[in-house]
């Protein structure tokens, strides 16, 4: 049965253009993945090629937007899928899993370390909290969001990560995508340069935006001020 599953994953990485070589580590992943969730809720109850299709080829349009990137924040990185797909990909940038459930955080961390995963860390704690320390803030090239909270909350938490000149992928839907136009995006400093469908014939889509500019000391506010005024 894993032949079957590995074969698929193998054709697509020769239609993407990567190394089919790293269909192992993929591999290696998705079973390490499936055997933690039988102890922990990591994910969704569903087989390895299914996590692959759903949660993972997604990530693949990013790989020019990484390439140049030195290190990247996994924001909310929940079961790491956005974290371990980049770093088997990139195995040489600098990738942070922050999360603020510590069993979700330790059991990634498991998996980094029996993957034998280098220049890999985990912060647990809260974006809006976080956003504000001098550690984490504009201190990344790259930082990307998946379902970490309502589309109108995230890029205000998101954006203070983000160091000048640097990326912000925000994945969403075709609905619920931001506008150029929207006003909070100059609020927080970013720029959106284009929105790209993950896949064909797919309404979910992962928004490309530069950090143009220092964020206000002020943001993020607090989680409750967001939710009750979202900037987005």
């Amino acid at each position: 049965m894993m032949r079957d599953w590995s074969k698929e994953i193998t054709e697509f990485l020769r239609q993407e253009k990567v190394d089919i070589s790293l269909t192992g580590q993929f591999a290696i992943f998705l079973r390490l993945l499936a055997d933690m969730n039988t102890r922990i809720n990591l994910t969704a109850g569903v087989s390895p090629l299914e996590m692959f299709n759903r949660f993972i080829r997604e990530l693949f349009v990013l790989i020019p937007y990484v390439r140049p990137c030195q290190n990247i924040l996994d924001l909310g990185s929940g079961a790491g899928y956005t974290g371990v797909t980049l770093k088997i990909l990139f195995p040489r940038k600098e990738v942070v899993f922050l999360d603020s459930v510590g069993k979700k955080l330790q059991a990634v961390a498991d998996i980094c370390r029996k993957m034998e995963l280098s220049e890999v860390s985990f912060i647990k704690g809260r974006a809006e909290e976080l956003g504000h320390d001098k550690t984490c803030r504009e201190k990344f090239d790259m930082v990307i969001t998946r379902a970490v909270a309502p589309p109108g909350i995230v890029p205000e938490l998101a954006g203070p990560f983000v160091v000048r000149k640097g990326y912000y992928a925000h994945y969403t839907t075709w609905h619920d995508r931001l506008k150029p136009d929207n006003p909070g995006l100059k609020k927080v400093g970013l720029h959106l340069d284009e929105t790209l469908f993950c896949e064909q014939k797919s309404r979910k889509v992962v928004q490309i935006l530069t950090k143009e500019k220092s964020t206000p000391l002020h943001y993020p506010r607090r989680f409750s001020a967001i939710k009750r005024a979202p900037l987005f």
